[in-house]
């Protein structure tokens, strides 16, 4: 977790039985283990959670991403910051 103007945390779960994703027809994230989608959710206190989640072979993994935002807004996200992508990459590539 790291707090400041906006406060972050990450949380990795992996497991070998199937965790709840992405509902279906979330955006795929192609080149990251088996059937790794992506999908975002607003929750309460204007938290902001992204997630991806996917498997490589017969482990499931899930990957997610959260964000409080200060008073001041969002900072904007440059296209080639995908933090959450490359995260589900350095996951799926560990269970190889």
């Amino acid at each position: 977790m790291r707090r400041g103007e906006a406060m972050e945390f990450l949380e990795i779960r992996v497991t070998t039985a199937p965790l709840a994703g992405c509902p279906a027809g979330s955006l795929p994230l192609q080149g990251i283990g088996n059937e790794t989608q992506r999908c975002r959710a607003s929750r309460s206190h204007g938290i902001q959670e992204e997630m991806a989640s996917g498997r490589v072979r017969a482990v499931h993994f899930t990957v997610v991403m959260a964000v409080r935002r200060g008073r001041r807004g969002a900072k904007p996200q440059e296209p080639d910051d995908d933090k959450l992508a490359r995260i589900a990459e350095e996951v799926a590539g560990n269970l190889y």
